[in-house]
């Protein structure tokens, strides 16, 4: 079975979050590659999978190879967005003294 360290999650970010996915499906599709040969898939099965699964974005086994071991789950890549998006300038309106600001 595919090891993990415990490490203190001291982020609290969505892009920390989907690498740390990858990153663990990854060493998932390696442990499971182990298991595809044993059960008789021949190397070139195992790449030919797996770049189905880099295609599909899903290690489902799509194209039925025989004898191949896969996770399920989702492996995709990461496109970051700006860390603050633009926001549209807002309308100014007249102060009241009694808004709440």
């Amino acid at each position: 079975m595919a090891r993990a360290r415990l490490v203190i999650s001291d982020t609290s970010s969505e892009e920390v979050d989907q690498l740390r996915r990858t990153v663990n499906t990854l060493v998932l599709m390696l442990e499971t590659a182990e298991a595809s040969l044993t059960a008789g898939a021949s190397a070139a099965d195992v790449l030919n999978a797996w770049a189905a699964t880099a295609r599909t974005g899903t290690d489902d086994n799509s194209e039925a190879i025989a004898n191949i071991v896969d996770t399920g789950r989702e492996l995709v890549g990461m496109k970051p967005t700006p860390k603050h998006p633009r926001r549209r300038r807002g309308s100014l309106r007249d102060m009241v003294a009694d808004d709440d600001f």
